[in-house]
């Protein structure tokens, strides 16, 4: 549960970093000179992505999180979950061959003239 709020607090200051240098654009009314009103767009972009991408892996651990809470109601998801957990070493096996074979497929060449 730490690592959430560790990744939340990530997330905020990456939101700030965002949003403070564009305020004084954003609430001005227009006739701010060339000097005040030129912004660094890419590393603002950057600080965006970078937001957007803290909170998809937050997202991840909070529904990770909520089914591990929801074996709690019913004996299927009860079920559900314990399967999940027992092959989770063999799926993740499976997944690392498939990656494999997908990226090998992916970068061989056409041998088309």
């Amino acid at each position: 549960m730490q690592i959430n709020y560790t990744i939340f607090a990530v997330t905020a200051a990456h939101k700030l970093n965002f949003l403070l240098p564009s305020l004084q654009y954003i609430n001005s009314d227009g006739d701010l000179d060339i000097q005040q009103a030129s912004l660094d767009f890419e590393s603002l972009g950057w600080m965006y992505y970078q937001s957007v991408n803290w909170q998809a892996f937050n997202n991840i651990l909070v529904w990770l999180k909520a089914f591990s809470f929801l074996k709690f109601l019913s004996a299927g998801v009860a079920n559900l979950a314990y399967t999940i957990a027992l092959a989770g070493k063999d799926c993740g096996l499976f997944l690392v061959i498939f990656i494999m074979v997908i990226f090998a497929y992916a970068q061989v060449q056409p041998s088309c003239p």
